[in-house]
């Protein structure tokens, strides 16, 4: 008997992406978004995050750590950020603060019976930094140590365990201080009777200086680290999550968000700090300030950039010369005022003019455009090469001529022109900038990668 021959096995076909293209720029939601926000505190305002005692967040003569970023806005004043600790009513169990110093002493206290303390006493810190702080109660040796970025931990005697107090648990205050914290935090976790040393939970932390993202602690290092709770305090405002636990923080007289020190890809409603470029070029483009972040959003089941005409922005820096063929998918609002999807001043543009109902670029000489549909999302293609640069919108010409011969020379601004001129009222999902015109089949791969994003564009050529 003759064996049947296996049916043939055939690998199926890799998806065609943008990147097929060997782009010399490639930005937005095929790479990688990045976002680093921080809680803000305002002590004027008593602003803190808070959970009412139970059994999970409460304390005894047990092991327990807590470790976060800390960025304070200024000495001199006695801050406390962490704990859970109330003068009134016997219920010290233990706080974090920093002295009235310049700069600032840090401090762990804790009471083994609700009203007298021991103060372990750690490293300073500056103002206008960002620093890792991390405490623990070490039940078995009777000590209670601290560490400032990852330095050894400083340790001072203390029997009798911690109290179990009812206060509340709480970040950015304690319960009846005065001075809570002004400034920001970011990734603060707290764990019971670990199995890992202390020690070695604030290396993984530190993370050699740029920090850890709590969401990528794994399941084992929770377990081995008794985690408890984690915050990762990247909120844009609300609440705290409990990514470990169930101990979510209220959010008491209004904690509102800034810039933070440890970076995590960004989801939706994040605010975009790097838009990394996945090109040869390696132009990441950056914002600096918080308030002028474009927002992530989720359009059509994609992630794609949202500015709010006024602005938001980003920029890197590159330099690219003509022939250069630009490709933006995306869409502007008919805001009635001229908004650029990329580029730079007074030399390479690429814009929508929704006030006008106008698409046009401008490479530094006379600025090309014509007519198109506003509102809507588009594929906008640019090819700029002096005389022969054109402009069309979804397959179609809609603008040519010579409009002059700049590249890009210094830096490219990202849903503005560098300096945050003209911002983008819009989104934008993917920017694409090759430095050859793309023709053929290649172009067909594209067009057809286009259709199939969910945003209802026809290309027709």
């Amino acid at each position: 008997m003759i064996p049947l021959l296996p049916p043939s096995v055939t690998t199926p076909p890799v998806p065609w992406e943008p990147g097929d293209l060997s782009p010399v720029l490639l930005l937005g939601n095929e790479t990688g978004l990045l976002s680093n926000t921080a809680r803000y505190f305002n002590a004027a305002n008593d602003e803190s995050l808070s959970i009412t005692d139970n059994a999970s967040i409460s304390v005894g003569d047990i092991d327990f750590w807590w470790a976060g970023w800390v960025y304070l806005d200024s000495t001199g004043t006695l801050r406390y950020f962490a704990g859970q600790y109330a003068a009134s009513g016997n219920q010290r169990s233990w706080g974090l603060s920093f002295s009235t110093a310049n700069p600032a002493v840090s401090t762990v206290l804790m009471s083994s019976n609700g009203s007298t303390f021991t103060s372990a006493t750690g490293p300073t810190i500056t103002a206008a930094g960002w620093h890792l702080v991390m405490v623990y109660h070490d039940a078995a040796n009777d000590l209670i140590g601290i560490s400032v970025d990852n330095s050894a931990f400083t340790t001072t005697a203390h029997s009798g365990g911690c109290h179990d107090s009812t206060a509340a648990f709480m970040l950015g205050d304690l319960a009846s201080a005065t001075t809570g914290w002004l400034g920001r935090m970011q990734m603060a976790a707290f764990g019971k009777s670990p199995t890992e040393t202390f020690d070695n939970i604030r290396d993984a932390l530190w993370n050699g200086g740029a920090g850890l993202d709590l969401a990528d602690v794994t399941a084992q290092q929770i377990s081995d680290w008794g985690g408890v709770s984690a915050w990762r305090l990247t909120e844009n405002s609300g609440g705290a999550e409990d990514i470990w636990g169930t101990n979510d923080l209220t959010d008491n007289n209004t904690v509102t968000a800034e810039v933070g020190h440890v970076a995590y890809d960004s989801s939706a409603d994040d605010y975009v700090a790097t838009a990394e470029d996945a090109g040869a070029e390696g132009a990441d483009m950056t914002q600096a300030a918080f308030e002028d972040r474009p927002q992530v959003k989720t359009v059509n089941g994609r992630t794609v950039l949202l500015g709010d005409g006024v602005s938001d922005f980003l920029s890197g820096s590159c330099s690219l010369v003509q022939p250069l063929h630009i490709f933006i998918v995306g869409i502007g609002a008919d805001s009635g005022t001229l908004q650029t999807m990329a580029g730079e001043l007074d030399s390479a543009e690429v814009y929508i003019e929704e006030s006008g109902t106008d698409a046009g670029y401008d490479a530094g000489g006379t600025a090309k455009q014509a007519a198109h549909t506003p509102g809507a999302w588009h594929l906008y293609e640019v090819f700029l090469n002096g005389a022969s640069s054109y402009m069309k919108v979804d397959g179609a010409s809609l603008a040519t001529g010579d409009a002059g011969s700049a590249g890009v020379t210094t830096t490219l601004g990202l849903m503005a022109l560098e300096s945050g001129v003209n911002p983008l009222a819009g989104h934008i999902d993917t920017l694409i900038a090759c430095d050859a015109e793309v023709t053929g089949a290649d172009l067909d791969d594209l067009d057809a990668w286009v259709e199939d994003l969910g945003h209802s564009i026809t290309i027709t050529r």
